[in-house]
C-alpha cells in the first residue's frame, strides 16, 4: 500500500505541476497582465500550507502535493512578474489572505502547526471566493488537472494510515472540493 501511495502521491504531484505550467502558458503568451499582489499572496499561502502541513502529518509523502503547490505558486508569481505584471488595488479578498497569513504563522510560531494549516485552509476557501463568483476568465484544463489532482492526494492520506489522523484529511479534502467546485462551476457557464 506504502508504494502505491508514494506513486499516487508523485502522479498527483505531477499532474498539479502540469496544471500550473497550463494556467501559466497564458501568462508566457501574453495573453494576460495578471495583478502580482494575489499572486504574491497566493505564494507565500501555498508555502505556509506546505511547511505546516507537512509539519502537523509528519508524512512526507502526504505532503508531497502541497509542496508541489507551493513551488509551482512562486514559480507563476515570478513568470507574472518577468511577464509584465503589474502590483494592482489591494482587494478586501487579498487583505483579507494577507491577514490571515500573518495570523497562520503567528498560530504556527506559538506552537500548532496544525492550527495554523486550518487557518491558511480558511483563508485559502475565502481566495476561491471570486473564482466561484465569476469563472468566465478560467479554462477548463487547468481546472480539471487540479480538481484530479487534489483529489488523488486525498487517496493519498488514505493510504497512508500510519500515525493517520482525521485532521489529516482537511487540507486536501478542502482543496479537492475548492478545486472540483470551480471546474464545476467553469463547466456550467459553458452550458449555461
Amino acid at each position: 500500500m506504502d508504494k502505491i501511495a508514494r506513486r499516487l502521491a508523485s502522479m498527483a504531484s505531477v499532474m498539479h505541476l502540469v496544471a500550473y505550467a497550463l494556467y501559466n502558458s497564458a501568462v508566457l503568451s501574453g495573453v494576460t497582465r495578471p495583478n502580482l499582489v494575489p499572486w504574491a499572496i497566493w505564494g507565500a499561502l501555498a508555502v505556509l500550507n506546505a511547511v505546516t502541513y507537512r509539519q502537523q502529518t509528519g508524512d512526507k509523502v502526504k505532503a508531497m502535493l502541497s509542496q508541489a503547490g507551493a513551488v509551482a505558486a512562486v514559480i507563476t508569481f515570478m513568470v507574472a512578474a518577468s511577464m509584465g505584471g503589474v502590483f494592482q488595488n489591494i482587494t478586501y479578498t487579498n487583505s483579507f489572505l494577507l491577514a490571515s497569513a500573518f495570523v497562520a504563522v503567528v498560530i504556527w510560531k506559538v506552537g500548532s502547526a496544525k492550527y495554523a494549516n486550518f487557518c491558511v485552509i480558511a483563508a485559502v476557501a475565502v481566495g476561491f471566493v471570486p473564482f466561484f463568483k465569476d469563472p468566465s476568465g478560467e479554462r477548463v484544463l487547468p481546472w480539471l488537472c487540479w480538481s484530479i489532482a487534489t483529489c488523488i492526494g486525498v487517496a493519498v492520506v488514505y493510504l497512508r494510515p500510519k500515525d493517520r489522523k482525521n485532521s489529516d484529511f482537511i487540507m486536501p479534502v478542502s482543496l479537492a472540493a475548492l478545486h472540483t467546485g470551480v471546474l464545476i462551476r467553469i463547466l456550467c457557464t459553458f452550458g449555461g
